[in-house]
């Protein structure tokens, strides 16, 4: 478990083997209470990253988790519990694996036209997703969730506008 420490100077932080659970082998790590921006190729081989009570974690880069559940039906990938946030800190940031989001996920990273794209399934468990956006016509910029694989459940979508004016769109 990672409480409250500064990650800054911490080069890899690897979880063993492999993301898979089918050897029998669940690799998890806790951010309880941690803020702090990271790249996601710092953070090897886990099948499961908890964000547990508070934490924010602005991810830079690529991260791969795990995918499906474990062998006792609990889920794998990046689970963020409700007082949890994930921030992209970069224009494009992408997520291989499952994403649950009781949490919120900002898209928001200063400017308009952010992507966080997930290769595995995201399941909303009334999580918030933030995005901005320049209010215009149907070409107006804006921060994109895109998943590949399923995605299910409820999640509000909450739109700041950037500056824009409105506009007629189609």
């Amino acid at each position: 478990d990672l409480n409250g420490a500064n990650l800054a100077n911490v080069p890899l932080l690897d979880g063993g083997d492999d993301t898979s659970a089918a050897d029998g082998f669940v690799d998890t790590v806790n951010f309880n209470g941690v803020t702090t921006a990271m790249d996601g190729a710092r953070l090897v081989n886990w099948e499961r990253i908890r964000l547990n009570t508070g934490p924010q974690l602005t991810l830079t880069g690529q991260l791969v988790t795990g995918t499906g559940q474990d062998s006792a039906s609990q889920p794998l990938g990046l689970l963020i519990d409700p007082t949890s946030t994930l921030r992209v800190g970069a224009p494009v940031v992408g997520i291989t694996g499952d994403v649950h989001n009781a949490g919120t996920i900002n898209l928001q990273n200063g400017a308009p036209g952010n992507v966080l794209t997930i290769n595995g399934s995201y399941f909303g468990n009334n999580g918030l997703l933030q995005v901005g956006t320049v209010l215009g016509d149907s070409s107006s910029v804006t921060d994109r969730l895109v998943v590949t694989g399923t995605a299910s459940g409820t999640t509000a979508v909450q739109v700041t506008n950037l500056n824009g004016l409105g506009g007629q769109t189609t």
